[in-house]
C-alpha cells in the first residue's frame, strides 16, 4: 500500500479511525459496491468465480468489494496482487484489517494474497496473512512485446512512465537521446510540468505519445513495441512502487535496463548481465546507459532469457488456478496452457459486469468447458 505517497500523519489518522470502527463492529463509511463501479481487475474463471484483483486507498478493498457484488450468493476466489509495495506499515495493516472484515462479512469468499517481492511475503507474515510469491508481471505478453528484426535504432534510452513526481523522469536528463512515452490528461499541473520539462528538451529527447486537444494521448501495445525497438536500453528510475509492467515489456522487446535502487519488486525477471543498478543521480544513468548500449548484447537472447524466468512463475499460478477450481469440486483445467498471452496485461479497467462478459466470451468457442478460447495469438506452440 502507497503510504510513503499519502503522507504518515494521513495514513496514521485514517488508520486509527478505521481500526476504532473495526472493534465496534461498525463497518467502514464507503458507497456501495455495486457491479457497475469501474475496477481494475479480471475474471479468469467463471464458473466457479476466480478474480484477479488489487488494493486501492484510501479504500483497500473497494474492487474487491465490487467484484464480490456480483458473486455475493455464492463461493468464490479473489486473488489479491499487488500495485503498490506492500510495505507493512500503517497503510497496510489498514488494508488487511479491512480485507479480514470483508471475509466475515462475504464467509463464501477466499481472499489470497499474491507478492511482487519477498519482503512483502513477510510483511504479510507479520501481520498473521498468508501470501504467495507471484509476480504482477509475470503475465506481460510475450506476444506483444518483442523484438522487432527490422527496427531502426533512433535513442540510447526510452523510459515509459506515467509523468509523476516520483517517477523521477529528471534523472534521463543527461542521457543524449532520450525518448518517453508518458500520456497525460488536461488539468493535472504536475503532469503538465514534467511533460513542459520533457518537451523543452527536444529534439535529442522525444516524447512519443502524440499531443492531441492539450494532452498526450496514450500509445497501443503495438506502437509501444516499436518504440521499444528504436531505442537501445530501458529505463527503470522510481525509488519505490509495484511491479511496474513497462520493466518486463522491456525485457521482451529485447532491451537491457538500467534501473535505480528500488522496492517493490520489479527487478524479479531482472538479471546482471544486461541489468545495471545505477545511482539516482542523472550522471551515473547516463554512464550506465551508455554502458549497456555498447555491449550490443542480442535483443533475442534477453528476450529468451526473460522468458525462461517467467514459466516457473507462470507454471505456478496456473498451478494455483487449477488448485482453486478443485478446492470448489471443479476439475483442473489450466494445466500449462497460458491463456492469456492476447492480452497486452491481464488486468483491464471496466465494470465488473464487463469484466465477467470479457471472460465468457474469451472461454467461448473452446472444447473445454471453462478453458479460454486459444486464439491465433495465443495457440500453445
Amino acid at each position: 500500500m502507497p503510504t510513503t505517497q499519502q503522507g504518515s500523519g494521513g495514513v496514521s489518522r485514517l488508520s486509527a479511525w478505521w481500526r476504532t470502527r473495526l472493534r465496534q463492529g461498525k463497518p467502514s463509511a464507503r458507497p456501495r459496491a455495486t457491479a457497475e463501479i469501474s475496477s481494475v481487475g479480471a475474471v479468469l474463471s467463471v464458473e466457479p468465480p476466480v478474480i484477479y484483483t488489487t488494493l486501492s486507498w484510501p479504500d483497500p478493498t473497494k474492487y474487491i468489494r465490487a467484484f464480490g457484488s456480483e458473486v455475493s450468493d455464492r463461493e468464490a476466489t479473489i486473488l489479491v496482487y499487488m500495485s503498490w509495495i506492500f510495505d507493512g506499515g500503517a497503510a497496510s495493516e489498514l488494508a488487511v484489517a479491512d480485507v479480514r472484515q470483508y471475509r466475515a462479512e462475504h464467509p463464501l469468499h477466499e481472499v489470497r494474497f499474491l507478492c511482487n517481492a519477498p519482503e512483502e511475503v513477510e510483511n504479510l507474515a507479520a501481520l498473521g496473512e498468508g501470501s504467495v510469491l507471484l509476480n504482477h508481471n509475470l503475465a506481460v505478453s510475450g506476444t506483444q512485446f518483442r523484438p522487432l528484426p527490422s527496427a531502426t535504432l533512433e535513442f540510447d534510452a526510452i523510459y515509459n512512465a506515467r509523468p509523476v513526481s516520483w517517477k523521477r523522469m529528471e534523472l534521463a536528463g543527461g542521457i543524449r537521446r532520450a525518448a518517453y512515452i508518458s500520456s497525460s490528461h488536461r488539468g493535472d499541473p504536475e503532469a503538465a510540468a514534467i511533460m513542459g520539462n520533457l518537451a523543452a528538451k527536444a529534439p535529442q529527447h522525444a516524447i512519443l505519445n502524440p499531443y492531441r486537444n492539450g494532452e498526450y494521448a496514450r500509445l497501443t501495445a503495438e506502437e509501444v513495441n516499436a518504440a521499444y525497438n528504436r531505442s537501445a536500453v530501458g529505463l527503470c528510475l522510481s525509488a519505490i512502487e509495484g511491479a511496474m509492467l513497462s520493466s518486463t515489456e522491456y525485457l521482451l522487446a529485447g532491451l537491457p535496463i538500467v534501473t535505480t535502487p528500488n522496492r517493490g519488486g520489479r527487478d524479479v525477471f531482472f538479471d546482471d548481465e544486461y541489468c545495471i543498478t545505477a545511482e539516482p543521480d542523472p550522471e551515473a544513468i547516463r554512464t550506465a546507459v551508455e554502458s549497456l548500449r555498447d555491449r550490443h548484447t542480442p535483443r533475442d537472447y534477453i528476450r529468451q532469457r526473460t522468458l525462461e524466468k517467467i514459466q516457473p512463475q507462470r507454471r505456478a499460478f496456473l498451478a494455483l488456478l487449477d488448485e482453486v477450481l478443485v478446492s470448489h469440486g471443479f476439475p483442473a483445467r489450466f494445466g500449462d496452457f497460458w491463456p492469456w498471452d492476447h492480452r497486452r496485461d491481464l488486468c483491464q479497467w471496466g465494470s465488473v459486469k464487463g469484466h465477467f462478459a470479457r471472460a465468457r466470451d474469451e472461454r467461448s468457442g473452446s472444447n473445454s468447458p471453462g478453458r479460454p478460447r486459444k486464439s491465433g495469438m495465443d495457440q500453445r506452440r
